[in-house]
């Protein structure tokens, strides 16, 4: 199938369904549908009815102006993550996860304040697909993620609110993202944590789990000189660039690390709430929760 026609033909074929969520869509192109079509193999009505609730999601998470929110200042600095590029220029996400005092950032900022600051990571990677493919001529570019888990410990699989907020957004990536990676590359992955992917990999999508790699600790600067300049890619991470004699080279990454300093905590009685699990009900669907409740109680919503 020629999907790259089909970009045009679904406009004609299903009008009252895409032009009145089409145009909702800020800086909508061909790829960006395109991307969706191919997604959903092809079926018109599974991308229409994708792209709606896209829009209610990206409106939900105000990500059309995502750039112009200031996160808490502790997430800017205990969450290391930056944006580098391939061998082609395409962007790569690193995500210095291992890195991250998981405990100490949930006790000084809401769970949907992280999530955000990871969507607001991948909204940049985004923009940066956008630059290359207009220079490329492609209907759309992908990306690379890289998850160090240098200094990873027991703690971001033992805190249950992290997991709740790493699961939800993984789930959030899967519905919205579809078609956005090239590769997940997982590097300095200790035993533990690939036991634990092993137990997630469950609420993977098959897209996804095909896009993991996890080489062996051995053998993961090998994976990132398959794809990286290694004159153009730190040394920190197996490349020959340095700044400054620094071999990080922190003006191109956010490091993080380190444990939250307590003057970041928040009394819990007056901070925003934290749930098991977040979810978007989107018109027509139904969502079935169940909750445990001691007389007498009361559910708000």
């Amino acid at each position: 199938m020629n999907f790259e026609s089909n970009v045009v033909f679904v406009r004609h074929i299903c009008p009252a369904e895409t032009i009145s969520i089409l145009p909702q869509i800020e800086n909508l192109n061909d790829g960006y549908v395109l991307r969706w079509l191919r997604a959903k193999g092809g079926r018109f009505d599974d991308t229409a009815d994708s792209l709606r609730k896209n829009v209610t999601f990206r409106n939900a998470w105000h990500l059309d102006k995502i750039h112009q929110w200031t996160p808490p200042e502790c997430l800017e600095k205990y969450c290391g993550y930056g944006l580098l590029g391939d061998t082609e220029g395409r962007p790569i996400l690193m995500s210095l996860l291992g890195n991250v005092d998981v405990e100490g950032l949930l006790r000084s900022v809401a769970s949907l304040d992280y999530i955000k600051f990871s969507l607001a990571a991948i909204e940049k990677g985004m923009k940066l697909c956008e630059q290359k493919a207009a220079e490329s001529g492609r209907p759309f570019e992908q990306m690379t993620l890289v998850f160090d888990l240098e200094n990873i410990t027991s703690a971001h699989f033992s805190c249950k609110q992290f997991a709740s907020s790493f699961t939800t957004l993984v789930s959030l990536f899967q519905d919205h993202y579809p078609m956005v990676l090239r590769k997940i590359l997982i590097i300095r992955a200790p035993e533990m944590a690939r036991i634990a992917y092993a137990s997630i990999t469950a609420i993977l999508q098959d897209p996804i789990t095909r896009l993991v790699e996890m080489p062996s600790e051995s053998d993961w600067k090998w994976s990132l000189a398959q794809i990286v300049n290694l004159d153009a890619w730190p040394m920190y991470w197996g490349g020959n660039l340095v700044e400054n004699g620094d071999p990080k080279c922190p003006s191109r990454i956010k490091y993080g690390g380190g444990a939250v300093d307590e003057s970041y905590f928040v009394d819990p009685k007056k901070a925003m709430a934290d749930y098991d699990q977040l979810t978007t009900v989107y018109a027509g669907d139904k969502h079935l929760i169940q909750i445990k409740v001691k007389r007498p109680s009361r559910i708000r919503f």
